[in-house]
């Protein structure tokens, strides 16, 4: 079976807002994907993750991991200010566009909201 990729590849990871220490790099499968194919390699794994509320910082650019950086620091300072209650161990980026596109790309740093 051949997957297209799809749009945005996810790099989550934990972290101290600087410096990633570990990460995993995601691509969405469609739910109307009854059978999604086993994966082959045992670093690859299928996981479902349930509905939850995001706190979003889009930036443009061809990120690195500077720009990501510098992107979640700026988000989590934000919310902080804001007095929003958010996961600060944890945070995913986005990346929307392909390596080829180099003019208005769409990058995104996540925070998972949470109640307190």
């Amino acid at each position: 079976m051949h997957l297209s990729i799809t749009s945005p590849v996810v790099v989550s990871f934990k972290l101290g807002y600087r410096e990633p220490k570990t990460g995993t790099m995601s691509i969405f499968l469609s739910a109307n994907l009854k059978n999604p194919p086993a994966p082959l390699n045992s670093n690859t794994f299928l996981q479902s993750y349930p509905k939850a509320s995001l706190y979003v910082k889009s930036f443009g650019g061809i990120a690195k991991k500077e720009g990501y950086a510098k992107n979640i620091q700026a988000l989590a300072e934000e919310l902080t200010k804001l007095g929003l209650h958010f996961d600060h161990s944890f945070s995913a980026c986005n990346i929307y566009d392909p390596p080829t596109k180099l003019s208005n790309r769409h990058n995104e740093v996540w925070f998972l909201a949470t109640e307190d």
